[in-house]
């Protein structure tokens, strides 16, 4: 069904459910009545049985942002990070070249929200060249990086949303012979023998988010012609063209058997199955179902951060109903199951992700599920910063682990 009509079909149900309430609040607890309506509410808790995780390699550039850092995490791991950019080819303005005085610099923006580590700590890093062409769009968040000759920059990041970079001459000139080109197959070239920089972390300090769209690299004292007019400017400001990051992760501690990590990044999803048929879950007026997936806080406060250190686990789960062969790309992003927005929100009160499926069931989007589909849950969006969370599962015991939790109203008459 498309999205479009499974979201009408969803809304509908939706008011549906909220004219059976009739607008009271339930109050959670077996029998308690509708005033005046003559119904009590009854509540069901069915176990989540069954959850594996799950190791997958998804797009890890031209998102939203990218990160580079390093970053020993005594539950997530030890992470290391390396960025990858490529800037625009400029078009060619004969008025105007890249010569020997010419100087240029990156600049890069920094999403302070996104920091991973201790926000205060000196982190260093250089800027090298890469080996090989890449494109956005094709890399993946474990490729293997390679790099060749000496740091063209350098630079260090405390507490900064901005950072300025000197690029070396030799750099400068390696971009200057494409941009001065004037043959027909100037932009070609550039795809094919230009690769680009990483941006190296060489300590380990913090994890930093950086925003492509506000970042860029700045040129100055280009070489002006004497045939232009005097509104040629001897700036250029250069955006990024391409961009992605790679992550390697070791020394991960390993959680409890009741309980298992999940990453923003599809690094670690876990995966179900489950009958959500309206038989299954034994009820005959339901007025709400939710998922319930209790967060492993004893493990996440098990070792105490730093004053200045931020560890990311803000988030919501997300479930997905995949075929085996629509993997990563059907959950990365993905259309998610769920009300209002295909999130489950963290609810602190509890310690539980809430997934709330009331208007699949009613409309039994899920009534007839396939052998080869699964129920996978994914944790926040894969946006490019690095984000972490704990999941209770199925074998931590009745009070922790996951539940499907159906709310009906039962009348006289049934």
């Amino acid at each position: 069904m498309p999205r479009r009509s499974r979201a009408i079909g969803t809304l509908i149900f939706s008011i549906i459910v909220l004219l059976q309430v009739g607008g009271c609040k339930d109050s959670g607890s077996v029998g308690s009545s509708f005033p005046g309506s003559g119904a009590d509410v009854q509540v069901d808790t069915l176990e989540l049985s069954q959850l594996q995780g799950d190791t997958l390699s998804a797009i890890s550039g031209s998102l939203n942002l990218f990160s580079t850092g390093r970053y020993q995490d005594p539950v997530f791991g030890d992470i290391s990070a390396t960025a990858l950019i490529r800037p625009d080819l400029e078009a060619k303005d004969t008025t105007r070249s890249i010569d020997a005085d010419t100087r240029m610099q990156l600049r890069l923006a920094i999403s302070k929200d996104d920091v991973y580590g201790d926000t205060l700590a000196a982190q260093q890093y250089d800027v090298v060249e890469l080996a090989n062409i890449f494109r956005g769009n094709e890399i993946n968040i474990d490729d293997d990086v390679q790099t060749t000759g000496a740091p063209v920059g350098s630079f260090t990041v405390t507490n900064e949303d901005t950072v300025t970079v000197d690029l070396s001459s030799s750099w400068v000139q390696k971009y200057g012979a494409f941009y001065n080109d004037t043959t027909s197959t100037r932009d070609s070239s550039y795809v094919r023998q230009f690769p680009g920089l990483a941006i190296v972390p060489q300590n380990s300090a913090k994890i930093i988010a950086i925003n492509p769209g506000e970042s860029k690299i700045l040129a100055t004292n280009l070489n002006i012609s004497e045939a232009a007019d005097s509104t040629v400017s001897d700036s250029l400001s250069i955006n990024f063209e391409e961009w992605a990051f790679t992550a390697d992760r070791t020394n991960v501690t390993a959680p409890d058997p009741g309980s298992q990590i999940i990453h923003n990044t599809l690094e670690r999803v876990f995966r179900f199955n489950f009958d959500f048929s309206r038989e299954n879950l034994g009820a005959r007026n339901i007025s709400q179902v939710k998922l319930v997936f209790y967060r492993d806080n004893t493990l996440l406060n098990s070792s105490p951060l730093g004053t200045n250190v931020v560890r990311p686990t803000q988030g919501s789960l997300r479930l997905h109903l995949v075929e085996g062969d629509e993997l990563p790309q059907s959950i990365d992003p993905g259309n998610a199951l769920g009300l209002p927005t295909g999130t489950g929100f963290y609810q602190s009160d509890d310690g539980a992700y809430y997934i709330d499926i009331t208007g699949d069931i009613l409309g039994r989007f899920l009534e007839n599920v396939s052998s080869d589909q699964t129920f996978y849950v994914t944790f926040s969006r894969n946006n490019g910063a690095l984000r972490s969370s704990i999941i209770f599962n199925d074998q931590a015991g009745s009070v922790n682990s996951p539940k499907v939790i159906i709310t009906s109203t039962k009348t006289e008459n049934n």
